[in-house]
């Protein structure tokens, strides 16, 4: 039986030169009930109306399980300051740290969802916390790409390799278990590009669930391709273990 929504909670948080802007949608929960799991989905930059869309699906399909979904988007302070990797990590450990902290959400059940882009701060987010119970990328690229329209911006590919920041090392070393789906049809992120973090996770032998979606491009558009993902995500955080002995401070 799928939970009801209750209205979404809306919140902000001030970094020095940045602020996030999030909303909390969880089910209606009744008097005593016991705290429930929270999942943080972190999504590329920009995002189209489909993927936007997507995102919508997403988020409703885990409150319909019973699991609260945060989404947040950062605007920077200076207008002319375009968001790096490393911002991105920042911006989804602040957001992560607001919902382990919310006295709805059960501490020992916290997820990451990394979608695209969303992908680099979640992979190495989840090697930073001890926390997580669990990890999904959907459609992962190891490229950050905030660039604008009038070409401001870097684009930074990221590897396994000697830079600050190391997503696919980071998702290679996460311990917990570990979900990634691939849209077979994908114009956006090729699946060979995706395939880098899956290589990387077996190499180091690592037991990850993967699902490679048959016709289904970037937004898991279509009946058929967006049900399958929503419900092997939605099982896969229902049947992944509870952290023993989390905390966090406040």
């Amino acid at each position: 039986m799928m939970a009801d929504m209750s209205h979404p909670q809306t919140f902000e948080i001030e970094l020095a030169d940045r602020t996030i802007m999030g909303t909390m949608s969880m089910p209606e929960l009744q008097a005593e009930q016991p705290a429930i799991p929270g999942t943080l989905i972190c999504h590329s930059p920009k995002v189209s109306e489909d993927e936007s869309q997507f995102i919508d699906a997403l988020v409703e399909s885990l409150v319909g399980a019973g699991i609260a979904a945060v989404v947040y988007i950062a605007r920077s302070k200076n207008e002319n300051q375009i968001p790096t990797a490393h911002d991105a990590v920042d911006d989804a450990s602040a957001a992560f740290r607001w919902l382990a902290l919310h006295e709805s959400i059960d501490l020992h059940r916290l997820y990451l969802i990394g979608y695209a882009q969303g992908a680099v701060p979640t992979s190495c987010l989840a090697r930073r916390t001890d926390q997580l119970a669990g990890l999904c990328l959907l459609t992962p690229t190891p490229v950050f790409d905030a660039t604008e329209s009038n070409g401001n911006g870097a684009k930074q590919t990221l590897t396994t390799g000697n830079g600050p920041l190391t997503p696919i090392k980071d998702a290679a070393y996460f311990d917990r278990p570990t979900l990634i789906l691939f849209a077979a049809s994908d114009k956006v992120i090729p699946f060979t590009e995706s395939c880098i973090y899956l290589n990387a996770l077996e190499a180091m032998d690592h037991k990850v669930e993967h699902l490679i979606i048959a016709r289904a491009d970037h937004a898991f558009t279509g009946e058929t391709a967006r049900r399958l993902c929503l419900e092997k995500i939605t099982r896969f955080f229902e049947n992944a273990p509870a952290v023993i002995g989390a905390e966090i401070s406040q």
